[in-house]
């Protein structure tokens, strides 16, 4: 299984071509599930898992503010963290993209690589 840090932050990889943009720009990319980070590095999209998931993190992969997975549509996190953070979910409009969920749920979604993959996961368990 790959290590979170090694499949979804972007500075870890490659980022050429990935457009900047200001925060209030990134709603329109979130919507169309594209790549990109904001002029100050502190919120992001990114494609993982071959495209499979679509994850927007503010301040890096401990904080996913919304996930797109196929089977399940969107889904955006409940936590609060920062008023940054808050700013950020605003900014693309979290609250208004699909289902509720905590923190650690994205994380461990994202980490087994979709929703699919997780009840896989359990029902070989």
């Amino acid at each position: 299984m790959p290590q979170l840090s090694t499949i979804d932050y972007p500075f870890s990889r490659n980022t050429a071509g990935w457009p900047r943009v200001s925060n209030r720009e990134a709603a329109t990319l979130v919507q169309r599930r594209e790549q990109f980070y904001a002029n100050n590095h502190t919120l992001y999209g990114v494609k993982c898992w071959d495209g499979g998931l679509y994850v927007v993190y503010s301040y890096g992969p401990h904080f996913p503010l919304v996930v797109w997975d196929p089977a399940a549509g969107w889904l955006h996190n409940q936590d609060h963290y920062s008023a940054t953070t808050a700013r950020h979910a605003v900014a693309i409009g979290a609250r208004s993209l699909g289902e509720p969920r905590s923190t650690s749920a994205l994380i461990a979604l994202v980490r087994a690589g979709g929703v699919v993959n997780a009840v896989a996961e359990r029902l070989a368990a």
